[in-house]
């Protein structure tokens, strides 16, 4: 057999002898990185394939007369593996052993997805006008992707609303996932699981305390084999949590045991809920059951724990209780959020307990009282006098009197324009006169096509304005490289993306770029002070 070469950083965990691939005697290797077979004279691997490759492995049957084992890649192909020991017994032993550390090393290789690039690419294929942002800035170089994103909110929502400031929830499990692992049942009146990593991934997600033991005690103390066969085979895995554990302590089952801490949790939080923080008198003596609170919350423990474990299998409530404070425990892991929540029981509870309503001093008014009469007339007001009825002599005789004043008027002429100066200012401001030019808005003589381009210019110039007035006032050297590196940027703008706008409009339109001009030169002169002062100030040190 040829020496084996590895590669930096590589070390082998198995070597196995006598292993067949195609009718052809070989050897097997695992590796921290890949599995690989090569056959005795040959110099090299036939076969090698890092774990991230792997997609499954299947193993033949108990009563198939060669113990194979089968490895699936995820484009579709496979390889098969015979183990031709002398003897059945130790050629089941070496499948086992490599079927169970393909299972820890699949899962501890399985590519993980970058969450923060897909969420990047949602929001810029969700947000077309971020994603034009994006071109603008980024892919022509202005922006870096660091700095475009820095002070972008990745939980936008893809209409450009504000998320929620909390901190987005993990996609969950199924709660069906104990329930799709079908189980096999052969002649010999033996149940046997197929377990994925995918699977495994999941029970670990559904109960965090099966995965803190599968931590502890494998492959230091049982194997991946024995640690699962105690899982389906314990009350944990069939819901018969019992509180006095008496199964679980004959068969000294350690996954039965997250049962236990599971209800220890509960309690936990219970008493958590109920224990007032003003009146903890906690003493330096643990051993002594008066040490939390001089026995104030003695009994009000004793008897949550007599309610918290019972004899019989637990309800079927107290599960969902559980379920939900985990959740609830996970949307508050922050530290600094809890501190702050506990400071403000504290303080409610602090001003209920020196505040007394009673005892306050009824401030008593000065002010005089409003005593109304008459609340009708208060509200509606005073009736005037009632206006006489006109009659057809009345209405015959305004008439008349206002004919005689139509008849009798006489325009008064003063305060207009002549007629000559009425007719030079209609002709300037009629089109083509010397005032219409300015009084036309050049805003709806454009086309959509510039307007879109304009808001485009616009948004561009923005973001670059608002990374650089975010530098000042500049207290760091990264503020000051940063700023050195945004007045370059502005100024690329202006002698790139600003001229070919100026380009793109027409000769009548160029009043658009006049205000982007403007705005890029307020920069530039900003920069150019604050250089001078720098300057200076180096000269007088």
């Amino acid at each position: 057999m040829a020496s084996v070469e590895w590669d930096d950083g590589e070390e082998l965990i198995s070597e196995l002898p006598s292993v067949r691939h195609a009718k052809k005697d070989g050897v097997l290797y695992l590796t921290n990185r890949r599995i690989a077979w090569m056959e005795y004279s040959a110099p090299t691997f036939k076969i090698s394939h890092s774990y991230s490759q792997l997609k499954s492995q299947k193993i033949s049957p108990e009563a198939s007369s060669k113990v194979q084992l089968q490895i699936v890649l995820h484009e579709g192909a496979s390889a098969t593996f015979h183990f031709a020991k002398a003897s059945r017994e130790a050629a089941l032993q070496e499948r086992n052993m490599v079927k169970d550390m393909l299972v820890r090393l699949i899962q501890q290789h399985k590519p993980k997805p970058n969450k923060e690039l897909e969420e990047k690419t949602r929001i810029l294929n969700n947000n077309p006008a971020l994603f034009q942002l994006y071109k603008d800035l980024v892919v022509s170089g202005m922006l870096s992707a660091e700095e475009f994103w820095a002070n972008q909110n990745l939980k936008k929502d893809s209409d450009g609303s504000q998320g929620s400031e909390q901190e987005s929830q993990p996609i969950g499990i199924s709660s069906a996932t104990l329930a799709e692992l079908e189980p096999q049942v052969d002649g010999a009146n033996a149940v046997k699981y197929t377990l994925t990593p995918d699977s495994i991934q999941a029970i670990f997600r559904t109960y965090p305390a099966v995965a803190k033991i599968h931590k502890e005690n494998v492959p230091d103390k049982m194997s991946e084999k024995q640690f699962w066969e105690q899982f389906f085979v314990s009350y944990y895995f069939h819901h018969e949590r019992s509180g006095g554990g008496k199964a679980s302590s004959k068969k000294k089952d350690v996954i039965s045991q997250s049962a236990l801490q599971d209800e220890k949790d509960l309690l936990d939080q219970c008493v958590d809920r109920i224990r007032n923080p003003l009146v903890n008198l906690a003493t330096e003596s643990s051993e002594s059951e008066l040490a939390e609170g001089y026995g104030a919350g003695l009994h009000t423990k004793k008897a949550l724990e007599a309610s918290a474990l019972p004899s019989g299998p637990i309800p079927i409530i107290r599960k969902f209780n559980h379920q939900s404070m985990m959740i609830l425990k996970a949307r508050s892991s922050d530290k600094d959020r809890e501190e702050e929540e506990s400071q403000a029981k504290k303080a409610r509870l602090l001003r209920e307990s020196v505040e007394y309503t009673e005892l306050e001093r009824q401030l008593e008014s000065n002010e005089l009282s409003l005593r109304i009469a008459n609340v009708k007339h208060y509200s509606e007001g005073p009736a005037g006098p009632k206006e006489a009825e006109m009659t057809s002599d009345d209405d015959s005789k305004y008439v008349q009197a206002f004919a005689e004043e139509i008849q009798n008027w006489k325009p008064k002429f003063e305060q207009v324009l002549s007629s000559e100066l009425a007719c030079r200012a209609l002709a300037d401001l009629s089109p083509g006169g010397v005032l219409s030019e300015q009084s036309t808005s050049s805003q709806y003589m454009s086309s959509s096509d510039l307007q879109e381009e304009l808001l485009r210019q616009h948004n561009a110039l923005a973001e670059l304005l608002r990374h650089f007035w975010l530098c000042f006032p500049v207290t760091t050297a990264f503020l000051e490289e940063k700023v050195v590196r945004m007045v370059r940027c502005l100024q690329n703008y202006r002698e790139t993306k600003l001229q070919e706008f100026k380009q793109f409009l027409a000769a009548d339109e160029q009043q658009l770029a006049a205000p982007l001009e403007l705005m890029v030169q307020s920069a530039v002169d900003k920069y150019t002070a604050w250089a001078a002062r720098k300057a200076k100030g180096k000269r007088k040190l």
